[in-house]
């Protein structure tokens, strides 16, 4: 599952030096060939985007090379009452919680996933190494068909930054994850700082 924006906002290693330089980008290209790679691979791949940017990008060529039936609509979400309103932080793990809960819902209820399938979720905006993924999911096969998760992530030749995490687990867990964290979330119950850290 690719899950997250695809007009994404950030920074570059270089660009750290200055707190207030961030730059905007469209992650499409680079989600297109890493698919692409992953398909190549036997994965079978979902998006889950958000119905504005499904809108605003239909008409790009990388958007319309990637397969339409495997991309799910994510519709927008308002927001309730409290730190939800004020805290982009707690806005933004909202939306990845309720984006993932409602993309394997899809998933299940479509008869697309069952319990026994091994999901992966990556974030948009971040490559990895796909051969590398392999002899990890290769290794630890076993453990996630009994329902352990893996939580993997990839660090650039500067040990002290990391790309991401990417997650992995049968589908029950993974949904039982997402669930709970967006209740949590949207009831002013989570108390961490970042998503990582909800799910650690």
């Amino acid at each position: 599952l690719f899950q997250g924006a695809i007009l994404s906002k950030g920074r570059t290693f270089e660009s750290v030096r200055k707190a207030s330089e961030t730059l905007e980008y469209s992650s499409i290209k680079d989600i297109l060939e890493l698919s692409k790679i992953l398909i190549e691979r036997n994965y079978i791949c979902y998006f889950l985007f958000w119905d504005k940017e499904i809108k605003f990008f239909k008409n790009d060529k990388y958007f319309k090379a990637l397969d339409q039936t495997k991309i799910i609509s994510i519709p927008k979400i308002d927001f309730p009452r409290g730190k939800l309103k004020s805290n982009k932080n707690q806005k933004n793990k909202l939306l990845h919680y309720f984006a993932m809960n409602y993309g394997i819902s899809h998933l299940v209820s479509n008869n697309l996933a069952n319990e026994e399938d091994i999901i992966i979720r990556t974030r948009t905006d971040i490559t990895f190494d796909q051969i590398e993924l392999d002899k990890i999911i290769e290794t630890n096969i076993r453990g996630l068909l009994k329902g352990k998760m893996l939580c993997q992530y990839w660090r650039r030749q500067n040990t002290r930054w990391f790309i991401d995490f990417i997650f992995a687990s049968n589908t029950n867990i993974m949904f039982n994850l997402y669930n709970k964290l967006y209740l949590n979330s949207l009831n002013n119950k989570d108390y961490a700082y970042s998503v990582h850290q909800d799910i650690i």
